[in-house]
């Protein structure tokens, strides 16, 4: 197509962001002129991406959400998560309505971005919902987080319709509907909308699911119009390579596990002393990944590292194994690198790819509370010892590499979607 101008409108923590910088840097790569529409704690983000950078709130206020503990609270995160969609609606609304300024350019926005899909509504700009996330798309089929018997698939059926129209009625839509609906008639737009999270969040026009069919599955409930592109695996690795440090770190001895929970996490010392001790009993070097190095114990043995930034991509090839909190982004560098992976879930879309990461036979999975010294270290060693994990692990790492050009397959869908809008 000619060269056009595009928003990507991301919200979210890094793992939704760096996709839509990887998408954006590949748009621009063709010839198109694009703009990274985010917080100002990613502007890095987008500079190394070379894009265009449209600040939508100071660094601070992602800084202060992230360390709400409700964030990882599973009775309470999602009522704090749809707070922070509706905070978040009328200024991505305006700021697309300046940046348009009069013209139909195409966005791409999370369906979670409440603005970018009233834009759609209310400016006819052409919006391709792209998600990271398999459990914003809901299913009467599947029962979320949870691993359903075969001989019992058919019978959960009318009882996941009965609990998801329950959850329409007197969760989602009292959450959302009031505060979207009275934004929506300012515009102009009288008739209220239903059964949000269901029907009206996706756009009509495009919807991108950036993980395979093979890892998520697919639905007959799901949106008609989603095309699954596969896993981006964008992660900065080419502006921002492994230092020195951690490149002599991992030469100078056997492989390590890694460990993360998340680069949203800022409650996680508790887990990452447990990874201390799961290392000593092991015996097994470590590598404790996380920007924020308040949560890491003050003294480490000489075999654990603390690492603030390292892309997935050089640094999980070189490890023995991927302990981490389940994130879609972190489990598809894990499967890449073919490595055995132990998750521990909380909220949000990780119970989801936890389950699916299990059914792959590439790893386990143990709640929170479970996640101890004495049971993670036996899950770990049964793992790292199992032949059958190593050959699922080595399949699915190769079903990865088979499959690698998805952020052009994306930009493909997105391309087409905005020519035919």
């Amino acid at each position: 197509m000619r060269p056009a101008e595009f928003l990507l409108v991301p919200i979210g923590s890094a793992g939704d962001v760096h996709p839509y910088a990887g998408v954006g840097r590949e748009l621009a790569r063709r010839g198109h002129h694009v703009r990274l529409i985010a917080n100002a704690y990613f502007a890095p983000v987008a500079q190394r991406a070379d894009l265009d950078f449209v600040e939508s709130g100071p660094a601070e206020e992602y800084l202060r959400t992230i360390a709400d503990p409700d964030l990882w609270n599973p009775a309470k995160s999602y009522t704090l998560m749809f707070e922070k969609m509706l905070e978040a609606m009328a200024v991505s609304y305006r700021l697309v309505e300046k940046l348009a300024d009069g013209r139909k350019l195409p966005l791409v926005s999370p369906s979670a971005n409440l603005g970018a899909r009233v834009a759609e509504e209310s400016l006819g700009l052409p919006l391709v919902s792209m998600n990271v996330e398999v459990n914003i798309f809901r299913s009467v089929q599947e029962w979320p987080g949870r691993d359903v018997p075969p001989k019992w698939q058919r019978a959960i059926v009318p009882m996941r319709r009965a609990i998801m129209y329950a959850m329409d009625k007197w969760f989602f839509d009292p959450q959302l509907g009031p505060r979207l609906n009275e934004f929506r008639a300012q515009l102009g737009l009288r008739q209220p909308v239903r059964r949000i999270m269901r029907e009206w969040i996706h756009s009509p026009h495009c919807v991108i699911g950036l993980f395979p069919e093979w890892f998520s599955g697919r639905f007959p409930d799901w949106p008609a119009n989603l095309h699954l592109t596969g896993f981006p695996l964008y992660d900065d690795g080419t502006a921002r390579p492994l230092s020195a440090e951690d490149e002599s770190f991992l030469a100078n001895g056997p492989p390590p596990v890694v460990f993360t929970f998340g680069s949203a996490r800022r409650a996680a010392a508790g887990q990452f002393a447990t990874a201390v001790e799961i290392c000593r009993r092991l015996n097994r070097r470590g590598v404790l990944l996380t920007e924020f190095a308040g949560q890491t114990p003050a003294s480490l043995p000489d075999s654990v590292r603390h690492v603030s930034y390292a892309p997935l991509s050089q640094l999980l090839p070189r490890a023995a194994a991927l302990v981490h909190h389940g994130g879609v982004g972190t489990t598809a560098q894990g499967l890449r690198a073919g490595i055995p992976q132990l998750v521990t879930p909380m909220v949000f879309d990780q119970p989801y790819n936890a389950v699916r990461l299990r059914r792959l036979g590439a790893g386990r999975s143990l709640a929170p509370e479970q996640f101890t010294p004495e049971t993670a270290t036996a899950v770990l060693r049964e793992l790292l010892a199992s032949p059958e994990v190593a050959a699922r692990c080595r399949e699915t790492a190769e079903r990865m590499a088979s499959d690698a050009d998805t952020l052009s397959r994306t930009c493909d869908v997105i391309e087409e979607a905005a020519c035919g809008s």
